[in-house]
């Protein structure tokens, strides 16, 4: 287990996310820490974000935001994360196709320099989820969107325990479960959450 402290691995994380782009993606991604109301905008629709979209990344760096969004998620909530992402591809069939949603359609965001001792944040960000964390020195602060619960796949299950096709689902737990994939039990860091409504 690493013994550096949490706004350390993130700011590692950070720096390896950007480290693995290249100069067009590494322009879209990286963005100055000044400006509040850019770095605290929220887009729930299923549109073009800030940053660097995962779908144009190559296998190391999508796996270095995937490890930067681990930084602040506990290991439950990460796979509470990782299912919402994946379920785009249900969504999709569900709607049938019409918008072409994918997995790879979430936004990673570095504001600020990570290494250079001022305050910074990063974002990772799609449809139904949406994770900043602000970094000041040791202290992390998260400012967490909501995972959203569309599609709902609850209610039948094939024989391989998920769901069966055609299954309309309901409103238990689903992919978000109790504490959300960012929410008061899933997070890392200090500070309070302040979670914010997002999603359809």
């Amino acid at each position: 287990m690493s013994t550096d402290s949490l706004a350390d691995q993130m700011s590692a994380a950070a720096a390896a996310v950007l480290a693995g782009l290249d100069d067009r993606q590494r322009t879209l991604a990286a963005r100055p820490f000044a400006g509040d109301a850019a770095r605290r905008w929220l887009e729930y629709r299923p549109r073009r974000r800030p940053g660097a979209c995962l779908a144009d990344l190559g296998v190391p760096a999508r796996k270095a935001a995937h490890r930067l969004l681990a930084t602040g998620l506990s290991e439950h909530a990460y796979a509470q994360a990782m299912t919402i992402v994946a379920l785009e591809e249900v969504l999709d069939r569900k709607e049938p196709w019409r918008r072409g949603r994918h997995s790879g359609d979430y936004w990673v965001s570095v504001y600020g320099d990570p290494r250079g001792g001022e305050p910074w944040s990063w974002r990772f960000e799609g449809h139904h989820l949406s994770v900043t964390m602000t970094v000041a020195g040791d202290r992390v602060s998260p400012r967490a969107g909501l995972p959203r619960r569309q599609p709902r796949l609850r209610k039948l299950r094939g024989p391989s325990g998920l769901p069966a096709a055609g299954s309309g689902g309901g409103p238990g737990p689903g992919a978000a479960g109790r504490d959300g994939a960012a929410g008061q039990g899933g997070r890392r860091g200090g500070g309070p959450a302040r979670p914010r409504a997002s999603g359809t």
